[in-house]
């Protein structure tokens, strides 16, 4: 929409923040390419306000036009087709929406309805007063007096407001053609000067459109899931705080930021529906993006160092690590820059700088993708030759939720396809502005949010962390059995002994004495892990652990540890 910058346009604006507070507002200008503004509206439910539609004009504007306010649904009845007066609107150019001299002339509307838009001859079975159709004839002088009744029947005139009450839930539009009608030739006021504002107060006070308003209430609902799931893992963290592995602490910071970006994110919605100050709004969106940028950094670095195994598998990643910080680095500053570029240029004006800004972000985020999947395909595969079972289930399902999200995004990206195939159809607004705000955003906000908790369940503090972590699973079967004897024989020089008691002795291979396996059962299968010497005063036990939380436990290479109390079951 084109407005020109002027003293009587900015006196508008200061006029209309005092008189119409608490609303979507829309400017409206003679020099507009397309003379309608729409807007979704909700109608009245239970103690809320009552909605309408309110057209203002500035102090400045003069001369005549035809105003309408018209819901979607009813704008079929709009105009009228001279070689078919039956015929709804299509929005066909030959068709006559304005009553004028030549309409009259053409038995198209009544002297009566000059100036107004023309609504076409209705069905038996429907009544005028049952269409959201609101058309009137104004004149405006220059100096802001109210709307009065002129002499002309049907006339308004002076600035307004003009009120429509609205009374069904639909996407409306309000509509200013100028008007020549009754002046002579020679005025200077021929041609019609205005600039309003149009406000569609709805059954909320805010400045949002109906449209993206559910944002502020999802945004708020989302943010307090992430504290929900913060209580949840502080508690488990603190309860199993002797339990606690290198990547839990990085699962720990990544739910404190996103407590933050989504708490931020809905302060921003919020901000723009109450207050919309256009310079703190611009830098709250700038601060979204940002934070935006790091979460989806910060998302990609912590599913990568998962599925190669840190902590799980190995407790080092060694120079590896380095080169995950880089990527996720990098994918964090393009990041930043895309989401800069896009709230800051608009699509349409960016020209080739939209190439400079994706590439980068799109050779990072395939190279994050490619590498996890290779990752995650290497590690369970490596666990399942080793045949620690367990360890491979929570690999395993780890696969299951990102091949499921594929799936889902898929899916939706299917769906949005579909939907917006057809945004450039008249009916398309019209149709979408209900859910619109959820193909575009909110789906993938929810998608985000099950995956995190999702992956944050499989890998939540519990007593068996260390043994996940410092501990191998011994095979029961006959033949995985007889690999580890293979293994045992060729480390240690000697195969176990079993005692009298019917326990299987391991010798260790600094020379010390055998030890037994440790046994447990879990469902129908007995689990045996192999966890080192069987010392009486659990002083080795003390060390493992104060060795394990101690600084160089990210550079130490993984080991079985020394203790011999029973693991808990996996499941």
């Amino acid at each position: 929409m084109k407005i020109t910058s002027s003293l009587p346009l900015l006196l508008l604006l200061l006029w209309s923040s005092i008189s119409l507070s608490n609303a979507y507002q829309v400017l409206i200008s003679d020099t507009d390419d397309l003379r309608q503004v729409c807007s979704g509206m909700w109608q009245k439910f239970a103690k809320s306000r009552d909605p309408y539609i309110e057209i203002i004009f500035g102090p400045a504007s003069s001369g005549q036009l035809a105003l309408v306010v018209y819901e979607w649904q009813d704008a079929k009845w709009l105009g009228i087709n001279p070689s078919n007066k039956q015929a709804e609107n299509s929005w066909q150019e030959d068709r006559v929406y304005v009553c004028t001299l030549d309409a009259i002339a053409q038995s198209l509307c009544t002297k009566a309805e000059l100036g107004e838009f023309i609504i076409s001859p209705l069905p038996s079975d429907v009544k005028r007063e049952s269409l959201n159709i609101w058309t009137q004839r104004i004149k405006l002088e220059a100096k802001p007096n109210p709307a009065s009744s002129s002499s002309d029947t049907g006339t308004q005139m002076g600035s307004g407001p003009y009120r429509y009450n609205v009374t069904k839930t639909g996407y409306y539009c309000v509509g200013a053609v100028p008007l020549t009608v009754g002046l002579p030739s020679t005025s200077n006021t021929t041609y019609s000067t205005y600039t309003g504002v149009v406000a569609f107060e709805n059954v909320f006070k805010g400045n949002l459109p109906a449209g993206e308003y559910p944002k502020v209430a999802f945004y708020g609902f989302v943010a307090v899931i992430y504290v929900f799931v913060g209580i949840l893992w502080g508690y488990n963290c603190h309860r199993h705080r002797t339990e606690i592995l290198p990547v839990q602490h990085y699962i720990s910071g990544s739910i404190v930021f996103l407590i933050v970006e989504l708490t931020t994110v809905f302060g921003y919605y919020k901000y723009l529906n109450d207050f919309g100050n256009p310079s703190m709004t611009r830098a709250l969106l700038v601060l979204v993006s940002i934070l935006s940028a790091a979460r989806n950094a910060l998302s990609f670095f912590m599913l990568l160092i998962v599925s190669l195994g840190y902590s799980i598998v190995k407790d080092s990643l060694g120079s590896v690590m380095l080169r995950v910080r880089l990527l996720a680095i990098a994918h964090f500053i393009f990041g930043v820059v895309y989401a800069i570029g896009m709230a800051v240029f608009p699509f349409e004006t960016a020209g080739l700088w939209i190439f400079f800004m994706v590439f980068p972000l799109a050779f990072t985020l395939t190279g994050f993708m490619m590498w996890i999947m290779a990752a995650l395909a290497h590690t369970i595969q490596d666990l399942e030759a080793r045949k620690q079972t367990f360890k491979t289930q929570m690999f395993v399902r780890l696969h299951r939720i990102l091949i499921g999200a594929a799936i889902v995004i898929v899916i939706f990206f299917f769906v949005s396809s579909v939907s917006f195939s057809n945004r450039l159809q008249q009916d398309f607004a019209p149709d979408t502005w209900r859910t619109r705000w959820f193909l575009l955003d909110g789906w993938l906000s929810l998608l985000y949010m099950v995956c995190f908790v999702s992956i944050a369940y499989l890998w939540r503090p519990t007593e068996r962390n260390r043994y996940l972590a410092m501990s191998d699973e011994l095979a029961q079967d006959e033949e995985a059995a007889d690999e580890y004897d293979d293994q045992a024989t060729a480390r240690d020089g000697a195969l176990g002994e079993e005692d009298d008691g019917g326990k299987e002795w391991v010798p260790q291979g600094d020379g010390r004495d055998a030890v037994p396996l440790q046994l447990r059962r879990v469902g129908e299968e007995t689990v045996v892990f192999d966890i080192g010497e069987d010392d009486d005063d659990g002083e080795d036990l003390h060390k493992s652990k104060d060795q394990f939380n101690g600084n160089d436990n990210e550079h130490r290479p993984l080991r079985r540890s020394t203790s011999t109390e029973r693991p808990p079951d996996y499941h």
